[in-house]
């Protein structure tokens, strides 16, 4: 081959269109997001913890969040567990189920705080914990299959339930055939079969809410 013959076909030029500036966010301005990361090697991005998991549960993958948080992961679980340390509680005049529910997950972490009366000031639910739980990433479950947020009983960590009519329950633990469950209403710890309570959340919107340590 005759090097003198040889044509190059890389350009000597080359013209760029796009814009050269940076938007560089304020403080505070980032918003959180989570990678899921699936068997095959690949990662997506997404903006909800609810919408991950659901990716995450149908990929055998796993969830982190932007710092690094572990947040889920599609491994075996125990057959079994309950978290002991959270107690029966009942509503009052002064406390619904939603404001019993809040204080009881405050109360586990060592909080002590007045659910209910944040909650007439306009407080959302993940305003309530996410300002109140140290360290803590506070998870909007909403979407998740009840299955799937078992993941968090099973680490000690309990999963906040909304009904449709504003009601909440929480879930504390389970086992092979059972859902255990904390309902102010009743005022109670009871068992739910598992078929019956996957139904239940179902038709009342499966609005999950829980929360990992960081």
């Amino acid at each position: 081959i005759d090097s003198k013959k040889i044509k190059f076909l890389t350009p000597k030029e080359v013209l760029y269109e796009g814009s050269r500036e940076i938007q560089v966010p304020e403080p505070g301005e980032t918003a959180e997001c989570y990678y899921v990361y699936g068997l095959d090697g690949k990662v997506r991005i997404v903006s909800t913890p609810g919408e991950a998991i659901t990716i995450a549960s149908g990929s055998a993958g796993t969830v982190i969040g932007r710092s690094g948080t572990n947040v889920w992961k599609k491994e075996r679980m125990h057959t079994r567990n309950q978290i002991m340390a959270i107690a029966a509680d009942s509503v009052t005049e002064e406390r619904n189920s939603l404001a019993v529910c809040l204080d009881t997950i405050l109360a586990y972490e060592n909080v002590i705080k007045n659910s209910a009366y944040l909650l007439e000031q306009g407080k959302t639910v993940l305003q309530i914990l996410e300002q109140n739980l140290e360290n803590t990433l506070v998870l909007d479950l909403e979407g998740c299959s009840m299955e799937s947020v078992l993941y968090y009983p099973d680490r000690e960590t309990p999963v906040l339930a909304i009904l449709a009519d504003g009601s909440a329950v929480l879930i504390i633990g389970f086992n092979e055939q059972n859902v255990v469950l904390m309902n102010p209403e009743s005022g109670s710890i009871y068992k739910m079969g598992m078929n019956d309570a996957t139904k239940w959340f179902e038709e009342n919107g499966n609005v999950f809410i829980s929360y990992t340590r960081k």
